[in-house]
This record gives C-alpha cells, sequence and structure tokens, in this order.
C-alpha cells in the first residue's frame, strides 16, 4: 500500500516507543492482545494482565525504563496484583538493545506471576485440605489467594 502525500503529512510519530512495536507484535510477547506505543509509553495487553512501560532516555547516561504491571487471576477466583520495577539500560532509548529488553522484562514477569501463582494456589489447597477434615463441615476455597496489591509479585 502506498501512502499518499495528504496522508503522510497528517501522520505523527513522535517518542521512542514507536521504535519498539514491530519486535513486540512479531510473536516476541506470546499471546499479545493489545499494544499501543505512544510518545515515550508502550502499553500491552496480555490474557493475564497489562503492562505499562515508560521510557526516559537520559542524555549521556542511557535509558531509564519504567515497568508497571497487573495481573489478573482467571474467574473464579479473580484476585488482582501489582508490580512495579525499574531497569536501566546504557542504550538510547529508540535502540534495539532497549527493545530486547522490554520482551526480557515482560516475558520473565510473565513467568514468575505465573509460577508465584502456582505455589499460591498449591499452598491455599494444603491449607484447606488440613482445616477440612474429616467431620469439619467446610468445604476447601477454590478461589486461590485472596489478597489484593500484595498477592505474589510481592516476594517475586
Amino acid at each position: 500500500m502506498t501512502v499518499s502525500a495528504h496522508l503522510r503529512a497528517r501522520i505523527q510519530v513522535r517518542g521512542a516507543a514507536i521504535h519498539h512495536s514491530t519486535l513486540l507484535s512479531d510473536g516476541a510477547i506470546p499471546g499479545l492482545t493489545g499494544m499501543s506505543c505512544v510518545d515515550d509509553t508502550v502499553h500491552l495487553d496480555v490474557p493475564e494482565g497489562e503492562f505499562r512501560i515508560d521510557l526516559l532516555e537520559r542524555p549521556g547516561q542511557g535509558t531509564l525504563l519504567t515497568f508497571r504491571a497487573v495481573f489478573r487471576e482467571e474467574p473464579p477466583a479473580e484476585g488482582t496484583w501489582w508490580s512495579s520495577w525499574e531497569t536501566e539500560i546504557a542504550a538510547p532509548a529508540a535502540s534495539p538493545q532497549v527493545s530486547g529488553t522490554l520482551v526480557a522484562e515482560i516475558n520473565e514477569s510473565r513467568r514468575r506471576f505465573a509460577a508465584a501463582l502456582a505455589d499460591a494456589r498449591a499452598h491455599a489447597l494444603a491449607s484447606t485440605a488440613t482445616a477440612t477434615g474429616p467431620g469439619s463441615g467446610s468445604a476447601p476455597d477454590s478461589r486461590g489467594p485472596s489478597a489484593k496489591g500484595d498477592g505474589p509479585l510481592a516476594a517475586a
């Protein structure tokens, strides 16, 4: 498709985020369901949550990546956990090194969340199995971890 001169004049691209869109959307983030790259902010949606990453290029120092993640547990539990962290890269904000770090950090965070959630569910099942021994009259709670905001990511 050829972009007309009229349309080209109306397209605005600014900031470093757009430079990472191709790698992020080409399968590097499994299950990606949505993405926006505007100015110096990348927003990604995945089945279990979402990420917002702010890119701050500091001349002569590299780029500071500020990650904010929200993870949501599937029904019926529907727990929600938040996490944030920063990573510094000795490269410009639009560089391939930053793209690679974005992919690595997001995928590792998703892996940690899945592992922590599985551990929390196993612990909750073990606890309820002990508490619901013969004659207790109560059913195990199948919801898994119920804490909001400080769940499995707090220790991850």
